[in-house]
């Protein structure tokens, strides 16, 4: 996503909450956020709201953005202290925006103001609301009493008519509406359940998993990490090369994410890196998925793990931008962050690469979000159909 989009649609985020203010009042503001694919925003309505609420009232919202736009209403930045903040949104009526302030560590809180409407939200954000004219809300959806509102925003018109025409072919693969159809995967609330079938295909690509791991001379135990969960498994693989090291360890976690933690010497850090850069390069074209990759930095990370992933990626002549994500917080540690890229261009968390150049440690993941994994998979074959 341009770093220009990102204070736009972050604007046109905070003009979507006060248009539902102004047309269903009293509504409690639970917060949202923007991405590559445009922006949400999370709300908490009313028994009656609820039932009545269809296409005829998020046209109803989307018209009241635009008169917000027309108008122009000035939009300012403003700090408070936390505790005054909590007051202020106390008074406001919003006790959802409230608790989530006093959950805060900041003591000054940034907040959006434009005329009467007040959020809790870090900017940027343009100055004027008229800049935000050329947006679309996209769909809408209910998760209890909660409605999340997602739409999208582009600096003209021209660019948000040529995503909205991509956006309408891009439907016909999403996923996310053939999981279910397909009896794959289902939502049960904010989750993904995998169905009978979805899970036959879960463990086919552990399977996978293992056996790619196994042919690289991996060995495999098993061990309950009773610090977490006494109930909770993992499958852990187990190599060495030599009597001393390198040794590695890797697990799989049975909710989602494959997790593997290789120890090396000193002299093998960035060979260790690279090779693994090449396998999940090679897993990725296996797969046959689109994918960007990123370089993220950390100022709260050592140096020295920086100047590791870089000359592992030099080496390794991997296409990569060093960047983080605008509409994401800082990583706590540098990493090389594969996004897989879905049907409508949006780059998902994929595989990534950490390392502790100290301890000579990396961890990486090789498929990162199961559920993701399956999805693209569901688009792949779709899109090749």
């Amino acid at each position: 996503m341009s770093s220009t989009l990102y204070p736009l649609r972050h604007t046109v985020k905070e003009i979507l909450a006060a248009a539902v203010l102004d047309v269903f009042p009293g509504t409690q503001l639970l917060g949202g956020h923007v991405s590559e694919k445009g922006f949400e925003y999370r709300f908490l309505f009313s028994e009656g709201v609820i039932q009545r609420f269809g296409e005829r009232e998020l046209a109803r919202i989307e018209d009241q953005m635009r008169l917000i736009a027309y108008e122009n209403r000035p939009i300012t930045k403003l700090e408070m202290m936390r505790e005054n903040a909590q007051h202020f949104f106390e008074h406001l009526g919003q006790l959802e925006r409230a608790d989530q302030i006093g959950e805060t560590p900041d003591n000054i809180v940034e907040i959006f103001k434009m005329e009467a409407f007040h959020d809790f939200c870090e900017g940027p954000f343009l100055t004027e609301a008229t800049a935000a004219s050329s947006f679309k809300l996209l769909h809408s959806e209910f998760i209890k009493n909660e409605l999340c509102i997602e739409g999208t925003a582009f600096h003209d018109k021209e660019s948000l008519k040529d995503y909205l025409k991509r956006y309408k072919d891009a439907k016909k693969r999403d996923a996310h509406l053939l999981a279910p159809r397909l009896g794959l995967l289902d939502r049960f609330e904010e989750e993904w359940v995998f169905l009978p079938k979805g899970e036959a295909l879960r463990k086919s690509l552990i399977d996978q998993w293992r056996d790619m791991h196994a042919k690289m001379g991996f060995q495999f135990v098993h061990a309950s990490l009773t610090f977490n969960d006494p109930l909770e498994f993992h499958e852990w693989v187990f190599k060495r090369e030599k009597p001393s090291l390198p040794y590695r360890l890797a697990q799989i976690c049975e909710e989602a994410y494959d997790v593997e933690t290789i120890f090396c010497k000193e002299k093998d850090l960035i060979g260790e890196i690279t090779s693994s850069l090449q396998f999940i390069e090679q897993t990725i074209k296996i797969f046959g998925f689109e994918r960007r990759v990123y370089l993220r930095s950390s100022k709260k990370d050592n140096k020295k793990n920086f100047a590791a992933l870089l000359e592992a990626l030099k080496q390794s002549e991997i296409p990569f931008l060093a960047e983080n994500h605008p509409a994401e917080e800082e990583p706590s540690e540098s990493l090389i962050d594969f996004r897989l890229v879905n049907v409508y261009g949006v780059g998902l968390k994929g595989p990534y690469i950490a390392v502790d150049a100290d301890k000579h440690r990396i961890v990486r993941s090789l498929f990162g979000s199961m559920e993701q994994w399956i999805l693209l998979l569901i688009e792949q074959s779709n899109r090749a159909g």
